[in-house]
């Protein structure tokens, strides 16, 4: 299968001084806001001192439950007037993929106000869209309070909620601590307004929170640019200006998505550069003689796209006899063959002698290839396995002989150790910024939920 170099398509844009992080969109120290008049004593501890105005109910006398029920069929297809099945990865914003075939299923409007009931997430609230909810969320129908101020109680219920689940394996929502949760009533013109200011507040921190996530992306878009640039001779060290530049001479690669090369460059497969192994899983009844020992067995799981140093899972050298479980020396370059499109090519340099499981493929570098030049150019080269993952109809996976077969540019060593250089200089600085971006969502979401809380627990006055 043949892949052009717009299979990938990469844009150049901004340095990255020009999306390093700056002041914050937003200042996060709390506006000062004046209190109420007068307070007093809830009786509750984790609300304290409420407004001496407001009242306090029981969630049940102001709320009803409705859990759905289980469809009786899911398909991948959409047919005629099926309504969309609200998974979690639909209801978080996804696209419909999934739809319910039912006589009787339970469909929620838009924008109602739902209970993560059973799983990791139990007491947890969304916003439905429209469709199908199964056993595992309730939808919680507000009675004679503001429905937008009600969403945010909920949201300041949902810590209490989450601290109290039940269950030995899989947590379940505490019906009975639900039913009994106090809830802060305050006059409903108060309500609307508390939901209004609200409203209003959220949208400019999510809104802050969206660019911050576009900057961090632009700033993995230039560092796989960057890569791609160097570990394909698009950019090269010219001695004479002291600066990476466009090579002086070029010629066609002979590979479509690789394009023109210096012309002192050359082509070939992986295979002839470097030798490559996978490896296998211990039986599973056989633990005792295979598991918890001191050889570090690598799967996909362990995979970080990074430098890897250690893993949790040890095995035996028992293990290593009896099974396909091949040694690997230190700096071997692990990818992922199965998975799907999301999976594939997943990779990790390790920093260790190791063990793999039969989904790995390890490259192991000769003299000839630098270790973490092999690791760039495999980071490069993912978006290749992944579209043909995505292309595959059959088996959505890659072969050990379809890693054998990447080609790779063929330079002397020194080169790759000069370019592996100023790639781990750039990218550490670009992984500086990210960090800092990273930071300052941590922060805008940390105040998002502070002002919250403050807000609807009566601990600050709007008006």
């Amino acid at each position: 299968m043949s892949y052009s170099r717009s299979t990938i398509p990469v844009r150049r844009h901004e340095s990255v001084e020009s999306i390093h992080p700056g002041k914050s969109v937003i200042q996060t120290n709390t506006p000062r806001f004046k209190k109420h008049p007068t307070y007093k004593d809830s009786g509750v501890e984790w609300l304290g001192k409420i407004p001496e105005h407001w009242h306090i109910t029981r969630f049940k006398y102001i709320a009803e439950t409705n859990k759905g029920k289980l469809p009786n069929k899911i398909v991948s297809n959409k047919e005629a007037d099926l309504p969309p099945y609200m998974s979690m990865e639909y209801l978080r914003g996804g696209i419909e993929n999934q739809w319910v075939s039912d006589k009787d299923p339970v469909i929620i409007d838009s924008n109602e106000i739902l209970l993560l009931w059973d799983g990791s997430n139990s007491g947890e609230f969304l916003r439905s869209r429209k469709g199908v909810i199964s056993s595992t969320v309730a939808h919680i129908i507000f009675k004679k309070i503001n429905i937008n101020y009600a969403w945010y109680q909920s949201k300041v219920l949902e810590v209490q909620l989450r601290k109290n689940t039940i269950g030995m394996g899989i947590p379940h929502v505490n019906g009975k601590f639900l039913n009994n949760a106090q809830i802060l009533i305050p006059p409903l013109p108060e309500q609307t307004a508390i939901a209004e200011f609200l409203d209003d507040k959220t949208r400019k921190i999510d809104q802050a929170i969206g660019i911050k996530e576009r900057q961090i992306s632009l700033l993995n878009e230039r560092k796989q640019i960057l890569i791609q640039d160097l570990v394909t001779g698009k950019k090269v060290w010219n001695t004479e200006k002291k600066a990476w530049t466009d090579p002086a001479e070029v010629k066609d690669s002979g590979v479509e998505w690789i394009g023109k090369i210096p012309a002192g460059w050359e082509v070939t497969e992986i295979r002839k550069l470097c030798s490559t192994t996978s490896g296998g899983t211990p039986p599973s009844g056989e633990r005792k003689l295979y598991y918890d020992g001191c050889i570090p067995w690598i799967r996909t799981t362990d995979l970080n796209n990074d430098e890897l140093f250690d893993v949790p899972e040890k095995i035996t050298k028992e293990a290593v006899r009896d099974t396909a479980c091949k040694i690997v020396p230190k700096n071997t370059v692990c990818v992922a063959m199965y998975g799907g499109p999301g999976t594939i090519g997943k990779h990790s340099v390790i920093r260790f002698t190791g063990t793999l499981n039969q989904a790995l493929c390890g490259i192991i570098p000769s003299n000839k290839v630098d270790s973490e030049f092999l690791y760039y150019y495999v980071k490069f080269y993912r978006p290749h396995w992944m579209f043909y993952a995505k292309g595959s109809r059959v088996d959505p996976n890659i072969s050990q002989d379809q890693v054998r077969r990447m080609l790779i540019p063929l330079i002397p060593k020194s080169d790759q150790l000069h370019i592996v250089k100023y790639i781990k200089i750039e990218t550490s600085r670009i992984n500086r910024a990210i960090s800092l971006h990273h930071s300052q969502m941590e922060k805008l979401v940390e105040y998002k939920t502070t002002l919250i809380d403050r807000v609807v627990k009566g601990k600050i006055n709007i008006n």
